[in-house]
């Protein structure tokens, strides 16, 4: 059984990097995914600290536009997402992309 799960784990690995067109551009970047242990209520409470919300206001849109205002813009394909039920912040971004927002991140959970 583990063999054949092998093979078809590899087949399918093979199959999403072979003729990927994104990949094939040079100019492409490749994005990684990352998810951030948070305490959703904590790092709600203090990313309304950093930058209040505009009235009625949705966390997740609060949260973009605090990324926006610290010079990371969030695109298709780019994504994050806040999933304050498992306390989780999940992003899909350029290296350099998560490297800004794993900064920001930290400014946010650090904050009093």
């Amino acid at each position: 059984m583990k063999p054949l799960l092998t093979l078809i784990i590899g087949f399918a690995l093979a199959l999403t990097s072979f003729g990927n067109p994104a990949k094939d551009t040079p100019t492409a970047e490749q994005l990684l995914t990352r998810s951030y242990e948070i305490v959703a209520d904590v790092f709600v409470r203090n990313l309304k600290q950093l930058t209040p919300p505009k009235s009625g206001e949705p966390n997740q849109e609060l949260l973009l536009r605090f990324l926006k205002e610290n010079h990371v813009e969030i695109q298709k394909p780019t994504v994050v997402i806040l999933d304050p039920k498992r306390d989780r912040l999940h992003v899909r971004a350029t290296q350099g992309d998560q490297d800004k927002i794993q900064t920001l991140v930290e400014k946010i959970t650090r904050a009093h």
